[in-house]
């Protein structure tokens, strides 16, 4: 894998999601984002539950 040094901070702004499906049995499901910039497990972030 080609590493490289972080040269700055990358700010992203979750705006909208549409079709989301409910999953929940009681129909309040938590919806959440998973972000990420390479395909790596360790560098994957998840967001809170929105």
């Amino acid at each position: 894998d080609l590493e490289l040094k972080p040269v700055g901070t990358l700010e992203v702004k979750l705006v909208q999601a549409k079709d989301l499906t409910n999953k929940d049995l009681i129909g309040k499901s938590d919806p959440f984002a998973v972000l990420y910039i390479r395909p790596l497990p360790d560098k994957m972030k998840k967001s809170r539950v929105i």
